[in-house]
């Protein structure tokens, strides 16, 4: 049996000497290393059927470590004559010079072409990370080399490569990249490698996903494993739980990590799955949610009155609202009466004690589709993924709708300014002096403390698989999903007055929707243009080129821009896509080949893959649709779910900023 090292840290069960160019390993080093000994030892399976004691299990092993450091290879062959370790034992022990990043070959044959076992602690932190993040102790006494990649194509890998390229792994994962490359090629039958926190953990298992039932994370002390005193002992990653063993040694931290510049994961985050739904009881603080329409449609679910009511996930309106079981529902051609099933809503809310109306207010919106809610308000305590408010609901008595048959309304995330709250019991006078702006859900839980002002969102594709998420919605903080490069940063603008502006009873400046300039978009020919006024370019932002202000809003399947970059991507598509008036939207085959597009904010480049550029047209006949289509300039330009899916999106209200960071390709 052989095991192999890709970077020589420690020697096991052995005392250890340092010198003043090299530290010494840390503590839950050795523990997770002993741990593996010990687990190799009782797989008596592994060892040669004449083994009979855990000495004679050891000697059949050949141990050596591979290193691009000359004095910690060095080093490693002092400790092991500081052993006293027997001539014929230290010919079972070597130790090499490899650079397991670019020489391919001579890892293999140092290697023999296979090898049984695999231990790694790599390097783990980006430039950026080191520089940044870690302590100056760490950067004036501890090797660089060991803590920051270096020497692959994947650590440069950025925004700026060629069109086409996409960030698919982060700088300080492409050891883990590498060494499950070499894990396969080997056939090795275990590959553990050390992280440096749980998210890095979680980036990791999405990289090793091919095998999630063969994949476990220890902690810091893997021995100390109790799952019968009630520890956290999976991780729901990907879908699939993976089992957590150990706990947290008491005063051992990583010297290095890798920070994240936003807070935290966050129990409270809604799971979108596609098929059949988990229990509850699986995951605390899940709320479970689905995508509609292969994908044009996600919704989460909020309880209220002890009744479950899936809404549409919407961060391009304000107001949360749930159909009556009794309301009306109009013919969309001429308003008329017609059958409720017209609507297609899911099951209707019926206020119940706990619901308490506010007298002489009523609910009137009209989205840009054409459709109109009208009802009335009220206060009543919801729960959203385990976090329980006291909110203003809308319920609704009249609809224009064209729903899914799944979902009962909406739930609003954007801003109190454009709540479509009006004095009165009358809907014909509604305007801007009657509007009566409220704290929407959202403004509500931060403004009571119950989260901080953040939430983020990761849209995913439906999978076929049973139980895969389909995404993220995470209230406070940031979804445990893989995300990828560096963080394309954009301020919340403020919508010009004009055209897009929505007009209400608060004073403008105010905050609507969660807009946004892109830097600008790519794809054949594109060119940056003279600032045309109607793009409604941001306040204050002279010599303005391509730059067209934009809302990112979940509650819309497509990108909508304007018509001339609409019109120039359909006609890359191969076949051309075609501009169909009675579809209003780009027809293509769904077989067409996609051109690239890409949108670039805050310096970082975003693909579009090709998957989400020809999308379903939801007619039951087959046909697709372009993913951008011709934007309207009297409403928003809009990155809807076409781009959504592409990015990890944070909303982050309280730093009036949009964050974006690639989902590579998944």
């Amino acid at each position: 049996m052989q095991s192999g090292s890709a970077h020589t840290k420690a020697s096991l069960k052995a005392s250890l000497f340092s010198s003043l160019y090299l530290t010494v390993t840390r503590p839950e080093t050795e523990a997770y290393t002993t741990h593996l000994a010990e687990f190799l030892v009782k797989a008596q399976a592994v060892f040669h059927e004449k083994s009979k004691t855990q000495q004679d299990s050891l000697k059949i092993i050949d141990f050596f470590g591979l290193d691009i450091s000359s004095k910690a290879l060095d080093l490693a062959n002092q400790n092991v004559r500081f052993n006293g370790l027997k001539s014929s034992a230290q010919q079972s022990v070597r130790f090499e010079f490899a650079d397991v990043l670019g020489d391919e070959k001579k890892v293999l044959e140092t290697c023999g072409g296979a090898c049984d076992v695999i231990i790694s602690n790599p390097p783990y932190i980006s430039e950026d990370g080191f520089n940044k993040e870690t302590t100056r102790s760490v950067r004036n006494w501890e090797p660089k080399l060991a803590l920051v990649p270096k020497g692959s194509k994947l650590d440069t890998m950025s925004s700026n490569d060629d069109l086409g390229n996409f960030p698919l792994v982060e700088a300080q994962d492409i050891f883990y990249h590498r060494l499950l490359h070499f894990h396969s090629l080997l056939k090795s039958k275990i590959l553990l490698m050390e992280v440096g926190d749980e998210a890095q953990a979680r980036r990791v298992v999405k990289l090793a996903s091919r095998s999630p039932d063969r994949i476990e994370i220890w902690r810091d002390l893997p021995d100390q494993y109790e799952p019968e005193n009630g520890r956290v002992n999976y991780m729901l990653i990907d879908g699939y739980k993976i089992m957590v063993k150990g706990t947290v040694g008491q005063g051992y931290r990583p010297a290095a990590f890798q920070g994240s510049i936003n807070p935290g994961s966050v129990d409270t985050f809604f799971t979108l799955t596609a098929g059949t739904t988990r229990r509850k009881s699986d995951v605390p603080g899940l709320a479970p949610a689905n995508p509609l329409r292969k994908g044009n449609v996600w919704y989460t679910n909020l309880t209220v009155e002890g009744q479950t009511y899936p809404l549409v996930i919407d961060t391009g309106s304000s107001d949360t609202w749930i159909v009556k079981p009794n309301f009306t529902c109009l013919d969309s051609g001429i308003g008329a009466p017609t059958s409720q099933g017209a609507c297609l809503f899911g099951p209707g809310y019926a206020p119940g004690s706990g619901f308490k109306p506010i007298p002489n207010v009523h609910f009137n919106t009209t989205y840009p589709s054409g459709e109109n809610l009208k009802g009335t308000f009220g206060f009543v305590e919801v729960n959203l993924g385990g976090i329980t408010v006291n909110t203003q609901i809308a319920t609704v008595d009249t609809a224009i709708w064209l729903g899914d048959g799944t979902t009962s309304g909406v739930l609003g995330l954007a801003y109190p300014s454009i709540t479509a709250s009006f004095n009165g019991t009358t809907f014909d006078s509604d305007n801007a002096e009657t509007q009566l702006p409220y704290d929407p859900i959202f403004t509500t839980m931060y403004k009571q403390n119950l989260i901080p002002p953040i939430f983020s969102l990761a849209l995913s594709r439906p999978s076929d698989r049973i139980g895969h998420e389909s995404g993220y919605l995470a209230l406070g903080g940031l979804p445990p999903i893989a995300s990828y490069g560096p963080w394309g940063v954009a301020p919340i603008q403020y919508v010009e007055i004009g055209e897009g502006y929505l007009q209400g009873a608060l004073p403008w400046p105010q905050n609507q929707v969660y807009t946004l300039t892109p830097d600008d978009f790519l794809y054949l020919g594109s060119q940056r243009r003279e600032c045309n006024p109607k793009h409604r370019s941001p306040l204050s932002m002279p010599n303005c080129s391509s730059q067209v202000q934009l809302s990112i809003d979940s509650g819309t399947s497509l990108i909508f821009l304007p018509n001339s970059i609409a019109s120039a991507l359909g006609a890359l598509y191969n076949p051309p896509a075609v501009y169909n008036h009675e579809r209003s939207a780009y027809s293509v085959p769904c077989n067409a080949s996609a051109p690239y597009f890409a949108v670039v904010i805050g310096g970082v480049r975003f693909p579009i893959d090709p998957r989400d550029m020809i999308q379903d047209d939801n007619t039951g006949t087959g046909g697709c649709v372009a993913g951008v289509n011709n934007g309207d300039p009297s409403n928003f330009y809009t990155l809807g779910d076409v781009f959504l899916k592409n990015v990890l999106v944070v909303f982050d209200v309280g730093a009036s900023q949009l964050k974006f960071r690639s989902r590579g390709f998944y």
